[in-house]
């Protein structure tokens, strides 16, 4: 008798709770589902770019799909390839060297490639984030100052 009393409540509660759909509402969430399908589309170029050739990633027409899947970046990714942890070269220096090879003066000890390549992409993040928000905070100290100059021009004395 007790479960009968609480299944009725429940029943006219999710009746209540039904709510027309607006097209405000129809409008919001489409807007919402393309904004995350432009904001997953990097993320599956870069995964579906890691399966392609090097012929088709450099093609000028973009390759939705890979034809070809093969795991050989992986391998070069994986490989037991080294590298120095950084170089300082010589600026043009392959355009005046004997062998066409950049001068090098100073290299970092070799570690594998990937480390590499993983620091290179964090200090290429890390430098835009940060020219970023100085340009930023300039942008809006001109505009700031703008706005505080048209105001005091604007109000009488």
């Amino acid at each position: 008798m007790e479960a009968t009393k609480t299944a009725a409540p429940a029943t006219e509660q999710t009746k209540k709770k039904k709510k027309k759909v607006s097209p405000y509402m129809v409008f919001s969430t489409i807007v919402i589902i393309l904004l995350a399908i432009a904001f997953a589309f990097p993320l599956y170029w870069i995964i579906t770019g890691s399966f392609k050739t090097q012929v088709s990633i450099n093609a000028t027409t973009p390759e939705w799909w890979p034809s070809e899947w093969v795991a050989t970046n992986y391998a070069k990714l994986f490989s037991r390839q080294k590298a120095p942890l950084w170089e300082f070269a010589v600026p043009f220096s392959s355009n005046f060297s004997k062998d066409g090879k950049d001068i090098i003066w100073w290299s970092g000890p070799q570690v594998p490639a990937a480390i590499r390549w993983l620091i290179n992409t964090v200090f290429m993040a890390v430098a835009s984030m940060i020219l970023t928000c100085i340009t930023s905070a300039m942008a809006s100290l001109l505009y700031t100052s703008d706005a505080a100059a048209a105001q005091s021009s604007a109000t009488p004395s």
